[in-house]
């Protein structure tokens, strides 16, 4: 769920299809009131696994996993909701969580939990070239700063900051969690800071 960029549209991935209200002010009572709003297309996606999907964090692009009819296998599957048109990108799905839109738009990356592979990846959307993995050797999570310049993994030994576009590693941060869980991001506007919380009872600021 996410608001539009100017916060006057609220916007929800479900187990029904894509849904958006128009949010407003009675002018009667002063109260905050919602309109629902019908999307191009209808807003009907047969989406696969409802909790694996994002908004982009300016709340006009939605991701979730759906068949991809082409190849018959779970694909991520993205649009934007003022389109009826939409894209299918290939990943590793079955075990993927937390997709991450970047903030411009152009890259989709995920973590996983308790995956076979045990990777995190990153793969330029609108494309069919192949994703790029990272080894965690666990479960993980992942995150765009703001400035779209860094992406955030964490696995259950380290936190790695890459650069984004190269994914070359600027820095890490060794973890040593009392409790196997991978962590979770929130960057600051300015990008500048990185607040880490690391199961249970754990959080980081990273410069």
């Amino acid at each position: 769920i996410a608001f539009s960029k100017d916060s006057k549209r609220l916007y929800a991935v479900t187990s029904g299809g894509l849904r958006a209200w128009k949010i407003g002010t009675d002018p009667t009572s002063d109260r905050l009131r919602s309109e629902r709003l019908e999307l191009p297309g209808g807003g009907v996606r047969l989406f696969h696994d409802p909790p694996t999907a994002a908004i982009s964090p300016d709340g006009e692009r939605w991701l979730t996993v759906a068949m991809d009819p082409r190849t018959r296998r779970l694909s991520w599957i993205h649009g934007r909701f003022d389109s009826s048109a939409f894209e299918f990108t290939q990943g590793s799905i079955p075990e993927s969580i937390s997709p991450e839109i970047s903030p411009d738009g152009r890259w989709l990356a995920w973590g996983n939990w308790h995956g076979r592979n045990a990777v995190a990846a990153v793969a330029r959307l609108g494309t069919n070239g192949s994703a790029v993995e990272f080894s965690v050797g666990g479960s993980a999570r992942v995150a765009f700063s703001p400035d779209n310049r860094l992406l955030a993994v964490g696995g259950p030994t380290d936190i790695r900051f890459l650069e984004v576009g190269t994914w070359r590693t600027l820095h890490t941060v060794p973890r040593r969690p009392t409790i196997q869980l991978p962590p979770q991001f929130a960057f600051s506007g300015d990008s500048s800071l990185c607040a880490v919380a690391s199961p249970p009872d754990r959080v980081m600021l990273i410069s």
